[in-house]
């Protein structure tokens, strides 16, 4: 987990999950967020991720559509694919339907309709991602202009 503490407000700040196989994206998503104050926590693929669910309670999971599930020692496994991503999200939706998520891809538009259309109800933003869009698409996900949970 990485924080950035804020004292002064004594409001909780939002807990955010970020999942990306892309070290450098991961870490540029992870810094743009704690600039702006909010609970990061990394995670590089589905497998890392799932475990932390048992720790902590996230209020945004901004995910990656196109990874392998795990990158442990049997990732040459699975299949790099963007079905990863979208059954990710729609599991990570079902199992907890009060948290947000926002998918993250690189793929070209032709190949996200279908996918848009899977994740109907999922945000979807195209990397590269420009900082003031995915701060604007975190705060309309998470509920207001505010990084703080009420």
């Amino acid at each position: 987990m990485l924080e950035l503490k804020n004292f002064s407000s004594g409001q909780r700040m939002a807990n955010i999950l970020v999942i990306d196989d892309n070290d450098e994206f991961r870490q540029d998503l992870t810094e743009m967020l704690l600039d702006e104050g909010y609970v990061v926590w990394p995670a590089a693929c589905p497998d890392e991720a799932f475990p932390m669910f048992d720790k902590e309670k996230f209020d945004l999971i901004i995910c990656d559509l196109t990874m392998p599930f795990t990158l442990g020692e049997n990732f040459m496994e699975f299949e790099y694919s963007s079905e990863v991503g979208v059954q990710t999200i729609q599991q990570l939706s079902w199992a907890l339907p009060d948290t947000r998520v926002i998918a993250v891809s690189a793929l070209p538009f032709t190949e996200l309709s279908e996918i848009k259309q899977r994740l109907s109800n999922v945000p979807l933003l195209s990397k590269p991602i420009k900082r003031q869009e995915l701060l604007a698409m975190a705060r309309e996900v998470l509920g207001s202009s505010s990084k703080h949970i009420h």
